[in-house]
C-alpha cells in the first residue's frame, strides 16, 4: 500500500464534515476510483451511517476523496460526504 499523506486542507474538511481518517483510508484502499480534474484521482466508497442524528434521515454515507498521486505517495487534497 502506498503511504497516505493528509494535507492541512483535507484534515480541516474532514473535521468540518464529519469524515474520519479510518473512512478516508478505507475509501482509498477499497473504494472505486476514477480520474478527476487536474490529473487527480477521485475515490468513492459507501458506508452505513453511524451518527444517530443523521441516521434518522439517512441510511448510507458516501465518502468522496480527492487525491494527488505523487510518486509512491497518495496526497489527500479534499474530502466530502454525501448522504442517501
Amino acid at each position: 500500500m502506498s503511504p497516505i499523506i493528509f494535507i492541512e486542507h483535507a484534515l480541516d474538511r474532514m473535521k468540518e464534515r464529519g469524515v474520519s481518517e479510518y473512512e478516508v483510508r478505507k475509501t482509498i484502499n477499497f473504494g472505486s476510483s476514477r480520474p478527476a480534474k487536474q490529473g487527480r484521482m477521485k475515490f468513492e466508497k459507501l458506508f452505513a451511517v453511524t451518527d444517530p442524528d443523521k441516521k434518522k434521515k439517512y441510511s448510507k454515507k458516501k465518502v468522496v476523496v480527492i487525491a494527488q498521486i505523487t510518486g509512491k505517495d497518495i496526497d489527500v487534497i479534499s474530502v466530502y460526504p454525501e448522504f442517501y
